[in-house]
């Protein structure tokens, strides 16, 4: 009995003496955290879960989006997939006659970290809409405006040619009973065909800047982002 207890007690102390070493190298090579830096101009990807219409929205509107793939950064994993960004709508304006099309600008300025949130800047350089078969490029500041559309141009000019066809009619019937003043007036009611065609593009509106949640937002950081990252769980490593 003494020498089963005294067996027990050897094994047991053994095992402590073999854990206890191991444990020690563990969090000793744990890491207590690294300092790592985004450049400015790093690119990425995030999906949109906001909606955008450059109609309705207003400047200062919150917008949020994940992120489709990680980002790394000297090597380190530094924002994950599904990493959330929080911005703002900076600029919008909606569409106006004379084929002025809507335009809006998004920021993002935070970024959701597993510690909380960071401050970032982030722009907003396109939309990428696979359903709508279009993609909506900013210019050097961000702003984006909405894709020309032929199709509602050519249909308003069709509109107005046909008001101008009218008159046309009317010049012609009056230049056929007015004999040589009447020639004159039917060949400005001629005219009038051009200027009506000419109007419905000028009375045409421009599009709007309208995304669903879902659409692709290709973006850039503006400025260097440093954060100090906590330890990386082994199934997000590099896979380089």
């Amino acid at each position: 009995m003494l020498r089963t207890k005294f067996h027990r007690i050897i094994v047991v102390a053994l095992l402590v003496s073999i854990a206890c070493p191991v444990l020690g190298e563990e969090r000793d090579a744990a890491p207590t955290g690294y300092e790592v830096t985004v450049v400015a101009e790093t690119r990425g990807r995030l999906t949109l879960e906001s909606e955008i219409n450059s109609k309705l929205n207003e400047t200062g509107d919150t917008i949020t989006a994940s992120l489709i793939e990680p980002i790394y950064a000297e090597g380190r994993l530094v924002f994950v997939k599904g990493t959330e960004f929080r911005g703002q709508i900076t600029d919008v304006e909606q569409a106006k006659r004379l084929q002025r099309r809507g335009n809006i600008s998004i920021v993002f300025d935070r970024v959701v970290m597993p510690w909380g949130e960071e401050p970032v800047s982030v722009q907003v350089t396109s939309i990428d809409d696979w359903n709508e078969n279009q993609k909506i490029r900013g210019n050097s500041s961000g702003k984006m405006k909405a894709p020309r559309q032929g199709d509602r141009t050519l249909h308003n000019a069709g509109r107005g040619g046909t008001v101008g066809a009218g008159v046309s009619l009317i010049g012609l019937l009056f230049g056929g009973a007015a004999g040589a003043g009447g020639r004159v007036l039917s060949g400005l009611s001629g005219a009038g065909i051009a200027i009506g065609a000419i109007s419905g593009v000028l009375l045409t509106k421009g599009g709007e800047v309208r995304s669903a949640p879902g659409v692709i937002l290709r973006i850039k950081f503006t400025k260097p982002f440093t954060t100090t990252l906590r330890p990386v769980p082994p199934s997000q490593a590099h896979p380089n």
